[in-house]
């Protein structure tokens, strides 16, 4: 991206300092460190479309977020308030987004210093903190409407949408490809039922609606150095759902060790440091059903990957599935386990 497009894009923002450079981040062309003349510094992110059906309105679910932690946070008198959630800038024009002349959006955002993430839980503490940021997550917004909120990916967890997606990807596939994940898709097979009878309970109002990240893993906790959560990170898949689609996408990527495998004890410092945040928080049906949200979000990602694999031939989606497939049979067997591990929460 060059310097003249970035500082410009900045200038349309109503942030203070002058644009000094824009630094790419994780190797890519979406997000940019700017640094300006004064101590604040800033992330600048383009979002284009194709994922989002509405990327106006996705911008303002999280914006809404951000700010009803904001204002809560500010109500308990906490310090320091602006590391503990992600401020949005507006541009001079109100609003919370600069969009470009190739139709891309970009957003403005306040670069919390001092902080880290943690890619993978190298240990149960490790593994604690992070269940306790995603508790902290809930705490913080469990009072916020999440009928406020837009459905920017339309029914993008719904079960029986993805089973209905895979049985037709199977109708339509060549032989080879059908052939190729026959064996992980008879192994998904004896969760349909469960995971169906789940969605059931959700479509009939027996699990509440909350805020969901909808796109949780272990990096999205942005820690101190002491490894305190300071906020969560990545609201772009913010949407109404259930408790279950983060705690879920956490225990997937927080308890894997690798290849699918389940790993007991991460999996009980993390539910240990979620349940100390947020255990207090949850409806009954919630707690009694919270052991199959280690299943659905496996469910759901294998089920994700073989259409893919089925409609485009990519052959990192199918291996990507059948690493769902593994971790799934893995903590599927764990059942008991895990449900000792979320009751004494």
């Amino acid at each position: 991206m060059e310097k003249d497009r970035a500082r410009k894009i900045y200038d349309a923002f109503a942030a203070s300092g002058k644009f000094v450079s824009a630094i790419p981040m994780e190797d890519n062309d979406d997000k940019y460190h700017i640094i300006a003349d004064e101590e604040a510094e800033y992330i600048l992110h383009c979002i284009r479309p194709g994922v989002f059906s509405n990327i106006p309105e996705m911008i303002r679910n999280k914006e809404m977020v951000s700010g009803h932690i904001r204002n809560k946070l500010i109500k308990q008198n906490i310090r320091d308030i602006t590391r503990r959630y992600i401020t949005y800038f507006h541009t001079y024009r109100r609003q919370p987004y600069y969009k470009d002349h190739e139709g891309n959006y970009w957003t403005l955002v306040l670069f919390i210093k001092g902080t880290r993430t943690h890619e993978r839980a190298t240990s149960p503490q490790v593994a604690g903190a992070i269940g306790a940021g995603l508790g902290e997550f809930e705490q913080r917004t469990q009072d916020f409407d999440p009928r406020l909120l837009k459905e920017s990916v339309p029914r993008y967890q719904n079960v029986t949408r993805w089973k209905s997606r895979l049985q037709e990807a199977i109708a339509r596939a060549d032989p080879a490809r059908r052939e190729a994940c026959s064996t992980c898709v008879e192994q998904l097979r004896p969760f349909d039922g469960p995971m169906s009878a789940w969605q059931e309970a959700l479509e009939e109002g027996q699990l509440p609606t909350r805020v969901t990240h909808n796109a949780f893993n272990a990096g999205s906790v942005l820690f101190d150095w002491n490894d305190h959560p300071l906020c969560v990170l990545n609201l772009d898949m913010v949407m109404p759902g259930a408790l279950h689609y983060d705690f879920g996408d956490a225990v997937r990527s927080v308890c894997d060790p690798g290849e699918g495998g389940f790993d007991a004890e991460l999996f009980r410092a993390f539910t240990d440091g979620f349940m100390q945040q947020a255990g207090r928080l949850l409806a009954r049906k919630e707690r009694e059903t919270l052991p199959l949200a280690g299943e659905l979000m496996p469910y759901l990602q294998a089920t994700r990957r073989l259409v893919e694999f089925l409609e485009h031939g990519t052959t990192a989606a199918l291996q990507q599935a059948r690493a769902h497939v593994r971790f799934l049979h893995a903590i599927g067997g764990a059942r008991e386990f895990t449900r000792k591990c979320i009751d004494a929460g």
